[in-house]
């Protein structure tokens, strides 16, 4: 059973994450329907937004990612009121490596999905100086 993959950020770096992972991602027509991608605008009520959010997700038992950008920030909080669902995990920072990582292996136990994102987050993070 896959794991579902939620990105819930500030409009429209969700959506936008979806989009360029489609792009990557163009030969495998289940990449859309692999990501739920949420898009929080300035002015959201959230707990419309984490009651639409909690109903997107699947049922109880099934294993969920859920990808978020800044901590402490509005779509952060929203994707910590999704840990009232079992076998949810919320990872911030999110990046496009880590949205591509957590599609290629979203067959991949929760654990150890969590762990490829997290390095794949810290892997793609690189400095270059000029000589």
């Amino acid at each position: 059973m896959s794991v579902t993959i939620a990105v819930i950020a500030h409009a429209p770096l969700a959506s936008a994450l979806k989009q360029c992972t489609q792009h990557v991602y163009a030969c495998d027509s289940r990449v859309e329907g692999r990501i739920l991608a949420f898009d929080v605008q300035p002015d959201a009520d959230i707990d419309a937004v984490s009651s639409m959010v909690s109903a997107r997700l699947p049922s109880q038992g099934a294993q969920t990612l859920v990808l978020t950008d800044v901590i402490g920030a509005t779509p952060s909080n929203i994707a910590h009121r999704m840990l009232v669902h079992a076998n949810t995990v919320v990872i911030a920072g999110v990046n496009l490596a880590m949205l591509l990582t957590a599609v290629c292996h979203s067959d991949a136990d929760l654990s150890e999905l969590v762990d490829l994102v997290k390095n794949a987050g810290i892997s793609s993070i690189a400095e270059k100086t000029a000589s």
